[in-house]
């Protein structure tokens, strides 16, 4: 009885502990906290036409903050999140300007985008150089290409295709946007593939010591160009999500 007795006494305590323990515990006690103080100072703040708006604003930082969130998780670090995105709307949008079809000058931009990840994979993996390091100079070299692509200034971007991120349908009482759909997708993607896969716990393991995840058999090279080639390409997706949201091409914006 008394063994029993111990062993229900402990498992609260423990679970309590496993919960606070967990990192991203404390982040959203601090959100939730602020939402209740926010909640009591402006009764119109829980409203749902005001939620619905919030989402609608997140959009584009919360899809980069995933792909800068696996790269981080290497304990690595992207300079260039946002320069990568910007190539994607200025590409995107000169090309459809120029009469090109939407549907493959999107799909082409999403391409560079990948391409710029890989490109810094690659250095990263490769030649082994400093994330903070290759992805300062990727965001150099991103900075003044834009410029010259987009002739120094932005551009208005009219297509619906690339508009189409940003139109509106009813949820319950929200009305939500399809790239605040498309972001919570992602999230749930990327959730899958780092708590349910092999790939997601080598993504932890060479965040935490990459020497010993190579002795121990994970392909440390390969797998981090994996994550920056990833990483590329929701920077991709946040690009298309940005023409829907603001749609207008600016080599300045995001910077």
């Amino acid at each position: 009885m008394n063994t029993a007795t111990v062993s229900d006494a402990e498992t609260p305590r423990s679970l309590k502990a496993r919960i606070l323990g967990t990192p991203s515990v404390g982040p959203l006690l601090v959100l939730l906290g602020f939402c209740v103080i926010f909640a009591l100072t402006n009764p119109r703040f829980l409203a749902t036409h005001n939620l619905s708006i919030i989402l609608q604003q997140t959009v584009i930082i919360g899809v980069l903050a995933i792909g800068q969130t696996l790269v981080i998780l290497t304990a690595g670090i992207d300079l260039a999140v946002g320069a990568i995105c910007v190539l994607g709307t200025i590409v995107a949008g000169k090309l459809v300007n120029l009469g090109y079809d939407p549907v493959l000058s999107m799909g082409f931009a999403i391409l560079l985008c990948t391409a710029a990840g890989l490109a810094a994979g690659g250095l990263v993996s490769g030649l082994r150089l400093p994330p903070f390091i290759v992805t300062l100079g990727i965001l150099g070299i991103l900075t003044a290409a834009l410029r010259l692509i987009s002739e120094g200034g932005a551009f208005p971007v009219r297509d619906p295709f690339l508009a189409w991120t940003g139109n509106t349908m009813k949820l319950g009482g929200f009305v939500l946007t399809y790239g605040v759909l498309i972001m919570f997708t992602l999230y749930a993607v990327v959730w899958y593939l780092l708590n349910q896969t092999k790939w997601g716990r080598h993504t932890y393991a060479i965040g935490n010591n990459a020497e010993a995840a190579r002795l121990v058999g994970i392909p440390v090279r390969r797998h981090l160009l994996s994550v920056y080639v990833l990483a590329g390409l929701i920077y991709g997706i946040a690009a298309w999500l940005a023409l829907g949201r603001i749609p207008n091409a600016d080599p300045n914006a995001m910077q």
